[in-house]
């Protein structure tokens, strides 16, 4: 019988190994995307025990060629949706662009950092983000050559929540 101890740590390794794991791989490249806090400002008790809160997100894309050969520069493409608070009906931004995306060597890996989305709202010690602009999904696109490498998205709905949103401000 193992020990409370070692039995511990595997499960501490398992967890970990699965976090570092999340992303997708297509045609030589791993990619994995998280959203990341670019700038952050905080207006404490503007309003009654309210704290005004403006923030800017942006999109973390961590890029690894697993492949044996090296791979072109080429573009990467990125759509983000917003959902902002306090309107009588679903208020859905969104914000694309598109950059140049480096040439790899085979094993190489990189880090970019896309889009700068502006949120704000009101937080409070009960209720933190209920009254927060958020990030309802993304997607992001590879491509090398004009022919797409890799996508990937964060819901598998993104596509008709991106038809429906209305391009940011």
């Amino acid at each position: 019988m193992k020990s409370k101890p070692s039995t511990l740590l595997l499960a501490i390794f398992l967890n970990l190994t699965a976090l570092t794991a999340f992303g997708d791989e297509a045609n030589g490249l791993r990619l994995s995307v998280q959203k990341t806090t670019l700038e952050r400002g905080r207006d404490n008790d503007a309003f009654h025990n309210w704290d005004h809160v403006e923030k800017a997100l942006g999109l973390r894309v961590a890029t690894k060629n697993i492949a044996f050969t090296a791979k072109p520069e080429g573009t990467i493409e990125f759509a983000v949706v917003v959902e902002r608070w306090g309107q009588q009906t679903e208020t859905l931004e969104k914000y694309q662009g598109t950059e140049k995306f480096p040439a790899l060597r085979a094993g190489e890996e990189i880090s970019l950092v896309l889009a700068r989305i502006p949120l704000a709202g009101f937080e409070t010690m009960g209720n933190r983000k209920q009254f927060v602009d958020r990030i309802e999904g993304w997607r992001v696109t590879v491509q090398h050559e004009g022919k797409t490498t890799i996508q990937m998205r964060s819901s598998s709905t993104i596509d008709k929540v991106l038809e429906r949103a209305k391009p940011g401000r």
